[in-house]
């Protein structure tokens, strides 16, 4: 555990410098593959601009229901109520992350709407990346940990009173082979899949979590019931994304009968099983480096 960071005589966060190297791989990844797909450098522009825009609303959305989960605990234990200012939440700021998404996306590019789906699903794979290095963010910085433990893997932080399971550092190898299963194995509707499988580890190891985690809400951990909302919404989205899709294709020709649609699935069939196989990013990236090289021989 290493709170503090000195670079270059700066003292940082431990926490704070994960959280930046996960911004620049969210900036980077969504570049790339914006890039890979031939998405223009003006439309791109505007997809990390909307990115922009989520991250502010996740950042405050994960510190309101933070605030508002240990509100509600202090009127649980106290029987009166009392806003009460904790810390963040990272399943509270995945809402206002997609509320974001959406609200923005629609607005900075109207024109582009019947792509929404392949940018989400592109700035959602860069948010497991960014949060896989904010998980060990914690545990640099000490907090999300887990239970008491005796084990050989007990891990003491300043507010755990003792050994605990470090269970942020298994959270973050989860992330990590999440993100490498999605760009590897994973080849449209991201954003579905990683609702329903973070969410279902997510619930799993909050049984393990030994911090304080606010409420209970029927029942549940916060977490765990935003877990549940954020599964049903993946739900909502296996049932409706592909017709809200269609339909905006529909408009765009009407409107835009001279212009080609952005289409970047088009390759694949449609169907679920077709949603998954393996394909090669670093291959294609590849590929086109040395379609755009130019001629050496060229003066």
């Amino acid at each position: 555990m290493c709170s503090e960071i000195d670079v270059f005589g700066l003292t940082i966060s431990g926490y704070g410098l994960m959280i930046a190297v996960g911004v620049i791989c969210l900036a980077t990844f969504i570049t790339w593959q914006c890039r890979l797909n031939k998405v223009s450098e003006k439309l791109i522009d505007k997809v990390i601009f909307v990115t922009a825009i989520c991250g502010l609303g996740l950042y405050l959305s994960a510190s309101f229901f933070d605030n508002l989960w240990h509100s509600i605990a202090y009127y649980q234990q106290y029987g009166e109520w009392k806003w009460i200012q904790y810390g963040i939440t990272f399943s509270g700021g995945v809402v206002g992350g997609l509320v974001c998404f959406f609200i923005a996306y629609f607005i900075i590019c109207r024109k582009e709407a019947h792509a929404f789906s392949f940018f989400l699903n592109i700035i959602m794979q860069g948010v497991i990346i960014t949060h896989a290095w904010g998980r060990v963010g914690c545990f640099l910085g000490g907090c999300c940990y887990g239970q008491p433990t005796d084990s050989w893997i007990g891990v003491t932080f300043p507010d755990s009173g003792g050994p605990v399971v470090p269970i942020m550092l298994f959270e973050a190898a989860f992330l990590f082979i999440l993100f490498i299963v999605m760009v590897l194995f994973v080849k449209r509707h991201h954003t579905r899949y990683y609702l329903i499988a973070y969410n279902v580890w997510r619930f799993i190891i909050e049984f393990f979590r030994g911090d304080d985690r606010g409420g209970s809400i029927l029942g549940m951990t916060p977490s765990q019931f935003l877990g549940v909302v954020m599964i049903i919404f993946a739900v909502v989205l296996i049932l409706f994304e592909d017709k809200w899709v269609e339909k905006l294709k529909v408009k765009f020709m009407q409107k835009y009968p001279d212009e080609p649609i952005l289409d970047f699935y088009s390759d694949i069939p449609k169907g679920f099983k077709y949603d998954f196989g393996y394909t090669n990013p670093f291959k294609r990236t590849k590929e086109l480096f040395q379609k755009n090289k130019p001629n050496k021989e060229e003066k």
